[in-house]
């Protein structure tokens, strides 16, 4: 999920049925940065509207990339 890595948490399903779950936040800059630094290359970068069953609109990050350098910084 893309948001800021602050508001990452345990949460509820929007239901109220079932167990808590953590939502991990990332910020999609962060991590192309990351990725890049350690030898990928991003392919493709999409964020997807996802709403909730609470009415609450979060956005999905998607990223797809792959190795280009094999001696990357570990």
């Amino acid at each position: 999920m893309e948001d800021a890595y602050s508001k990452s948490g345990w949460q509820r399903p929007g239901s109220g049925v079932g167990p808590p779950i953590f939502i991990h936040y990332h910020e999609s800059a962060y991590l192309m940065d990351a990725l890049q630094r350690h030898g990928m290359e991003v392919l493709l970068h999409v964020n997807k509207d996802y709403q909730g069953s609470d009415g609450v609109t979060a956005q999905d990050l998607i990223l797809v990339a792959k190795l280009v350098r094999k001696n990357a910084p570990s």
